[in-house]
């Protein structure tokens, strides 16, 4: 086949039964026949039915797939197996959960080619199913440029499951920290992260709201969401601790600004207060996620090599 302009890169972990859903959506892209465009699929070492469910999709698409499998545990390690395999040249990713509209990848290669200097392009994500928790998405229909003057770690302009970097610019900022992202020891923030350090290089992200995808994620319970969002402050703490080991004054700044928010919170409502106890809460959890990052960091090699090693199913 010809060389992709697009890898679309995923990591899954035990999620067989969405992983139908997301191969149905792949395949009524309108960008099939007249964009030449890849799967990479990383088993992030699932115990479920994975492994043999992508066997058997992988053979039936219409759409050039290759499986791989990844041992180390956690989302930034599949992400980046998935990205050293990946020929496009552009890295779209989605998550196992996530349900692309049909002109998601012609969306997506569009706004690159209209807008030179976007280095990342990300869009709406909406729920799949009402009934779910509206957490985990970006319903937006406002277009946005950020860079490094308006990005904050608080309220990142895009989310992973519905956005695209330049390969090269991946190559020059390096591989998702494999410390931070689900299934790591250091909470959930590998996109907060990696956005960051794209910024933090000169480049700008665009948000597009007609780049849609509708997220299947299924968590409705008070508990489901309360681990979500545990994940998100734990993750915070551990980005918040490894810039500011790198003396980064901006993420240092961020960090002082969010625990004297709280800290104030919970000074002036009482420590007994529902309100109170909250504010201690959350400073607690980023203080959790800067204690979990000094004690489980990796130290990455510099750049990112781009060949992998492939084991169960590929058609390409």
């Amino acid at each position: 086949m010809d060389k992709p302009r697009i890898s679309v890169v995923v990591s899954t972990c035990n999620r067989a039964e969405a992983l139908p859903m997301l191969f149905d959506a792949l395949e009524r892209q309108t960008a099939n026949g007249r964009i030449a465009w890849e799967l990479v699929i990383v088993d992030n070492r699932s115990t479920d039915d994975t492994s043999r469910v992508i066997e058997g999709l992988a053979g039936r698409a219409g759409f050039p797939v290759k499986a791989l499998f990844e041992p180390r545990q956690g989302k930034s390690h599949g992400l980046n197996t998935g990205i050293a395999a990946a020929r496009g040249e552009l890295i779209a990713f989605t998550d196992d959960d996530g349900i692309p509209a049909p002109d998601w990848l012609e969306r997506l290669l569009a706004h690159f080619e209209t807008h030179t200097d976007a280095g990342c392009v990300g869009g709406r994500v909406e729920l799949y199913d009402a009934a779910d928790a509206p957490i985990t998405i970006r319903p937006s229909r406002e277009p946005r440029v950020v860079d490094a003057s308006t990005f904050a770690a608080f309220d990142i302009p895009v989310i992973g499951c519905n956005m695209a970097i330049k390969a090269a610019l991946l190559e020059e900022i390096g591989p998702y920290d494999a410390c931070i992202g689900p299934g790591a020891r250091a909470g959930t923030a590998e996109d907060i992260d990696m956005l960051y350090r794209l910024v933090a290089t000169g480049h700008r992200i665009h948000y597009d709201p007609a780049i849609l995808v509708l997220h299947n994620h299924g968590r409705r319970s008070a508990e489901q969401i309360a681990r979500v969002r545990t994940s998100y402050l734990v993750g915070r703490g551990a980005f918040y601790c490894k810039h500011a080991l790198m003396a980064d004054r901006t993420v240092i700044r961020w960090a002082y600004w969010e625990l004297r928010v709280l800290a104030t919170k919970a000074l002036r409502n009482g420590v007994v207060t529902r309100t109170a106890r909250a504010a201690l809460d959350d400073m607690r959890l980023i203080a959790t996620g800067s204690i979990r990052y000094l004690r489980f960091r990796e130290r990455p090699a510099p750049g990112m090599a781009r060949t992998a090693s492939t084991h169960g199913a590929t058609n390409a």
